[in-house]
């Protein structure tokens, strides 16, 4: 068994194998709790420094053997890798189970918090040992001893069933494939997408191309192809991935999973005594209560609805004026949709991209956070990547002080899970030798990899996913923070979280920052003030129908999470739900074969149950704040220095709504989103 992982080291990626794992796992893992039960025996009066310090770091240690080899489950996903990270996850859930119940810690804890100590410790000290105590809670501290064993086993299938959600997903994609001898049958589609699937054929031994069901390849037919038949059939396996909906997905249902899942966290919370998981989800969110949730998503809704339904008119009624086309179905729409935004503000995305190549976005996007926040990006090519295509980015302030870093993994491949996200390696922290732990990031996205004269261009709508994954790194490694449990994106409040994140977005949608991040891949010719001008005018396109889908899912995932036990037991009852959301809200056509909630891994597999009203949450804060920012100026230092001393410096230490006042000088208001969107 070879040490990955050396003090104060990056990951060694390469030293990382399927059958050390396990024991890696085991070893950590025994270390951990020996050193748990020294810290609780040989201390009688508990202080930070004998007792948060040493399991900080503890956590901290174990994170950093955990970290690396989840992600490569993530982006490296194998047979073998698969396997043992399934069974290393069971060995982590019971431990953070035992961690969570283990009586004498959370004595400890609470003697601590009951002590002069606590009240010697300052701000972010204090809120990490009160989320500590709150954990303890959570984790059952108080139950029996069979309602513990009972406890334990929830949390324990539960981590199997969501790993096995995601698998299905992966595996849904990676089955499914379409093979198509008739080039006209591929009218439309970007030309890089076709020539990969002649590859696909030429692989396979055949003539013509083959298409398989990753979201980049869905995304190009469903927006561009021509051909309504192939947009049709690769609309119903996209919609119907693991699910019994199709023969391709039969062995990969997620539908009995999701009931389980559901099942599982009702008992879970009632265990707790709370009535239902989205009671016990909000415990330590920013939303008071499920009531709140809900009068802020139909607030909303009352805003957008009318402006929604006159979106969806003005494309039937584009569809059939300029294309005959009198009936829109599901797979019509993203079709339609982007031929009137072409129509309407000369768009064109696929050329576009000529004006984003990778290079030339990551200048832009390193020299707005320079100007902003004063930090300055160094690429170090000497670091150690899973995949040749990553790259390992240093953060230094501006003082020339090192204060972290990023992976960076943009493009998609066979073997990596879909969508976008950000995940920590290691959180800033001071160690007890004295020195500070720095934080480090994976930034990890699905990029359509398209390459000329060796430079890799991007869509608009990518560039806008990497400045949002990057609003989380921001949040993530400029924290000052020096308490692990609150430090970065530490102790952040679920429906919080995304509101850096959504910020950066704007970046995407402002004249200045656009002609910083945009050139020519070959001529180096600036876009046109007219193009950018049409680029910004697309921001509001459709944009009140993207928030009742948001709607939708939001309510979904909280109707659900507040079901009672008896009504989960009714297969049909999920589905149900939704079909009734839909009804009262949404304007999309439908068909009675979707399976969108068998896909739906932010609520299933992922840490957004009961928690997905937090993208529209958080968006409204990060509008309202993005206002600031114009009112001083969207590269001016001074409201910089603002938003990082009030929110991206002070990770989950404080009250978020007390840290939003210090910067606004107020409460967020809903009325600046309606405006910057223009909702009518």
């Amino acid at each position: 068994m070879i040490n990955f992982l050396k003090k104060n080291d990056l990951p060694k990626f390469s030293l990382i194998k399927e059958n050390d794992i396990i024991k890696i796992i085991e070893s950590a893992i025994k270390k951990c709790k020996n050193s748990i039960n020294t810290i609780v025996s040989k201390n009688n009066l508990f202080s930070w420094d004998n007792l948060c310090q040493p399991i900080s770091e503890l956590d901290n240690y174990l994170n950093k053997i955990w970290s690396p080899i989840s992600n490569l489950y993530l982006t490296c996903n194998t047979i073998d890798l698969r396997k043992s990270y399934e069974k290393s996850l069971i060995l982590i859930s019971e431990y953070s189970t035992w961690v969570g119940q283990n009586k004498k810690l959370y004595k400890a804890f609470c003697s601590l918090k009951k002590s002069s100590n606590y009240l010697n410790l300052n701000i972010d000290q204090k809120k990490h040992i009160d989320n500590i105590i709150l954990d303890f809670k959570l984790s059952g501290i108080n139950l029996e001893k069979d309602e513990k064993i009972q406890y334990s086993n929830i949390i324990k299938e539960l981590s199997s069933i969501s790993t096995n959600f995601n698998n299905n997903i992966l595996d849904s994609n990676k089955i499914w494939n379409k093979h198509i001898t008739c080039k006209e049958e591929l009218n439309g589609i970007p030309k890089d997408v076709v020539d990969l699937a002649r590859e696909n054929a030429k692989k396979n031994g055949k003539k013509g191309w083959i298409f398989n069901l990753d979201y980049n390849t869905y995304s190009s037919i469903i927006n561009y192809c021509e051909n309504e038949n192939l947009r049709k059939e690769i609309y119903y396996a996209y919609h119907t991935r693991a699910s019994d909906q199709n023969k391709f997905f039969k062995n990969l249902n997620n539908g009995p999973l999701i009931q389980r899942i559901l099942l599982l966290k009702s008992k879970l919370s009632k265990l707790l005594g709370f009535k239902n998981y989205a009671e016990k989800s909000l415990v330590n969110k920013m939303a008071e209560s499920i009531d709140s949730v809900e009068q802020f998503i139909y607030n909303l809704y009352e805003c957008v609805k009318k402006s929604g339904l006159k979106e969806i008119k003005n494309l039937h009624k584009f569809a059939k004026e300029k294309y005959n086309f009198k009936k829109l179905n599901p797979w019509d729409m993203s079709f339609f949709s982007e031929k009137q935004k072409k129509f309407y503000f000369f768009i064109n995305e696929e050329k576009l991209r000529e004006f984003f190549p990778e290079d030339q976005v990551l200048i832009g996007l390193f020299n707005i956070v320079n100007c902003i926040y004063g930090i300055e990006i160094i690429e170090n090519k000497n670091i150690e990547v899973w995949n040749p295509e990553v790259k390992f980015f240093e953060i230094y302030d501006k003082n020339k002080n090192y204060i972290g870093g990023f992976y960076l993994d943009l493009y998609s491949r066979k073997n990596k899970k879909d969508g976008a996200w950000m995940d920590s390696y290691s959180s800033r922290m001071l160690l007890s030798n004295g020195e500070i732990e720095k934080p480090i990031s994976y930034i990890i996205c699905n990029f359509r990899k398209i390459k000329k004269f060796n430079k890799n261009l991007l869509l608009h709508r990518e560039v806008l996913t990497l400045f949002h994954e990057f609003g989380h790194n921001l949040h993530h490694v400029l924290t000052r923070i020096n308490s692990f449990g609150v430090s970065g994106i530490n102790g952040v409040p679920w429906d919080v979280v995304e509101f850096p994140s959504q910020l950066m977005e704007n970046y995407c949608w402002d004249k200045k920052s656009i002609k910083l991040i945009s050139k020519h891949y070959k001529s180096e010719k600036s876009l046109t003030d007219e193009t950018i001008q049409n680029l910004i005018k697309t921001k509001n396109y459709q944009f009140s129908l993207f928030v009742l889908r948001q709607i939708e899912f939001s309510l979904f995932d909280l109707k659900i999470h507040t079901l009672p036990y008896d009504e989960i037991k009714n297969k049909n009852k999920i589905l149900d739900v939704l079909d009734k959301i839909r009804k009262e809200i949404s304007v999309f056509p439908r068909c009675n074969w979707e399976r969108f909630p068998n896909t739906f891994s932010h609520i299933f597999s992922g840490g957004y149950s009961a928690g997905y009203y937090s993208y529209l949450w958080s968006s409204t804060m990060a509008i309202d704040a993005w206002s600031k920012f114009k009112e001083i100026g969207i590269l001016n230092e001074k409201v910089g220095k603002l938003f990082l001393d009030n929110i991206l410096s002070k990770g989950g230490s404080e009250d978020p709504l007390v840290l939003f006042s210090r910067f606004r000088g107020r409460k967020p208001k809903i009325s600046h989103f309606i405006k910057y969107y223009g909702i009518r």
